[in-house]
């Protein structure tokens, strides 16, 4: 799945069983300008590229390239609460917040 969107705030780095993690959230907008304009909110990981996370502040502008998915659970009102989720492979910064921006390939 490829999707460009903006970080809705500062990237973490995890620790999760030996391996580095930057967790961040990230902005997309379908059907941008129409009257159903909506902004969706995307969960991400990428793995082993913690170099990255310098340029990966709130408002910066990306390209992902992952696989995604859908987490859903039912909540104490039994209602259907999910989560949209993508483990990113590629990234590609649009715009940074740092005066250096860069383009990785996470593998």
């Amino acid at each position: 799945m490829q999707v460009i969107g903006n970080l809705g705030s500062d990237c973490q780095v995890n620790d999760y069983q030996g391996k580095k993690v930057i967790n961040f959230s990230l902005a997309t907008t379908i059907n941008p300008g129409a009257q159903n304009e909506k902004t969706i909110w995307i969960d991400c990981a990428l793995w082993n590229r913690e170099n990255m996370a310098q340029y990966l502040l709130k408002g910066t502008k990306v390209y992902l390239d992952g696989v995604p998915a859908l987490k859903v659970w039912n909540n104490k009102e039994q209602e259907a609460q999910g989560v949209f989720k993508l483990s990113v492979d590629n990234i590609a910064l649009l715009s940074a917040k740092s005066a250096n921006s860069t383009t990785e390939t996470a593998q």
